[in-house]
Parts: C-alpha cells; structure tokens; sequence
C-alpha cells in the first residue's frame, strides 16, 4: 500500500490520558459522542488500510450505503477525491476537522449497527485493537460549514501511520438527528455509483 507523508499528526495518547473533550461533542443520545483533538506534535505517515476502502457497499440491515447518486458526483470529486491526490490539503483547517470517535459508553443497539458497518471495510482484530483511537475528518464546504462527507481513520502507534479505512459520503455510520429525519439512507438505498471511480490509492 502506497503512503504519503502529512503533518496533520496528532497525540492520542497524552489526550486519552488526559480526556481532554471539545464542548462541540454531539449531543443526541442516540448519536456516537465525537470530539476534537487539539495538539499537533509530529509528522507520520498516511496510508489506505485495504482495496475495500476506496470501494462503496449497501449494509441494508445497518441502514449504511457509501453509493453515490449522479447530483453528488461533482461535489463528490471536488471535497473527497481530491483530497486523495494530496492529503496535505487535510491540514487545511478550511477543508476538514479532525474528530475523535468515542465508541464508549453508547446505547448497544448503537454499538452494534456502527461495528456492522466497520467490519465491512476493517477487520474485526483491528477494529478490536484500535476502537478507541477511532478518528474521522468532516470535510467542509468553502464557508467552513460541516458537510455529509466522512473519513474514518485510526493510528496505528507501531507502523507510526495513520490508516484511513473508510469514506462515508451520507454522514450514515454516525447519524445525527437530521440525517435520521431527512431519512437519508432511505433516499440513497439505490445509488449505484461506486466511489472507486473517482478514488485512486495515494
């Protein structure tokens, strides 16, 4: 697998340790707690986890399809791959946030459907092992709001690289009260368009 250095490192473990958390954690109780980590300490490398990461699937009992519909293609390409030809650009804070992903604590149900749709695109090891180093980038538009679009990533302290295993472009793997009320997967269940046609490995 390809790698690429960017110098958007961050120290987990001084933050774990500490339980430092952004006051924008999400709130909803039936939404995963995410929040910001705040230190910059190093360069590490970035690398692809597998194939399947830049692949789409329709998990229809986990309600999580990463389909495109043809209206998204060219929003699509312009805030997701093309991330992908330069992954400096993820350190532009006017293109995406990094966020921490807190699996504790949540509803079983919760746990449940977010490991179903993990399990898809990393191992059941490496989603055991790395769980609560979980990050995602939310990719922002050009006035600096939150998009739908997700990067899930995890860094792996031996290999000292961060590893992205999956891009969920209808904010589907952690659903907010609006992603729920607008019924987003209902409205994407049969987007056929695959994003590995607009990703290639870094």
């Amino acid at each position: 697998m390809n790698t690429e250095k960017f110098s958007k490192a961050f120290n987990i473990m001084e933050n774990k340790k500490n339980n430092i958390k952004s006051n924008s954690s999400l709130k909803s109780s039936n939404s995963i707690k995410s929040s910001k980590f705040l230190q910059v300490t190093e360069e590490s490398d970035y690398q692809i986890y597998e194939e399947n990461t830049l692949k789409s699937f329709n998990i229809k009992n986990s309600e999580f399809t990463n389909f495109l519909n043809r209206h998204q293609i060219s929003d699509y390409k312009e805030k997701v791959s093309n991330l992908f030809d330069n992954l400096v650009q993820l350190n532009n804070e006017n293109k995406a946030i990094l966020l921490s992903v807190d699996l504790k604590d949540i509803k079983p149900d919760i746990y449940k459907k977010t490991k179903e749709i993990m399990l898809k695109f990393i191992s059941e090891d490496d989603f055991l092992k790395f769980e609560d180093m979980f990050l995602k980038y939310n990719i922002l538009d050009k006035l600096k709001m939150s998009t739908p679009y997700r990067i899930f990533l995890y860094k792996d302290f031996n290999k000292n690289k961060y590893i992205i295993f999956l891009i969920d472009p209808h904010h589907l793997v952690i659903t907010d009260k609006k992603t729920r009320k607008n019924k987003v997967y209902k409205n994407n269940i049969n987007n056929d368009i695959c994003i590995s046609k607009f990703q290639k490995t870094p």
